[in-house]
């Protein structure tokens, strides 16, 4: 598995170089006195994370919904073939 190495922690080249790019903002918002801004020159806060993760399970809908398709089956095979 690419994603898992000792110790179960997870690294990954995505990971990796968003980590550098984040390091490389911030020493050149810092140098230039750029305002970062989440996601593109820093990771959010735990709390922007949290806040996030509130407003997306407050618009989640648990109730049963029918949904009326043609495909008889998830792989598309009819019964008649």
């Amino acid at each position: 598995v690419h994603n898992q190495v000792e110790e179960g922690t997870v690294h990954c080249s995505l990971a990796t170089v968003r980590k550098w790019c984040y390091h490389i903002s911030d020493y050149c918002c810092l140098r230039f006195n750029v305002p970062m801004i989440q996601f593109s020159h820093r990771p959010p806060t735990m709390s922007e994370q949290m806040e996030a993760l509130s407003n997306v399970m407050g618009a989640v809908d648990m109730r049963k919904k029918r949904v009326f398709t043609t495909i008889k089956s998830p792989t598309g095979v009819t019964e008649a073939y």
